[in-house]
């Protein structure tokens, strides 16, 4: 999941939740249709909690984790 830009065609909408800045990476939790999901970006990024973002789904970089037992979810 990566921020996307307003003509991609994978985009969903979500909100920022909370917003981790770092030096090498920031981090973005936010709410898509209920669920929440973390997301790296740029350390030049700056977002509050509320902020509606796009994000882009792109499978090779995502990975899904089961909440209660930490297992993935995907098979490769």
């Amino acid at each position: 999941i990566t921020l996307s830009s307003p003509d991609s065609e994978n985009r969903i909408r979500a909100t920022v939740v909370n917003f981790e800045p770092g030096c090498e990476h920031s981090i973005i939790e936010a709410n898509v249709a209920g669920v929440d999901v973390l997301v790296q970006c740029s350390p030049d990024i700056h977002l509050n909690e509320g902020d509606p973002i796009d994000l882009d789904l792109i499978s090779r970089k995502f990975h899904l984790f089961d909440a209660h037992t930490e297992q993935s979810v995907l098979t490769t």
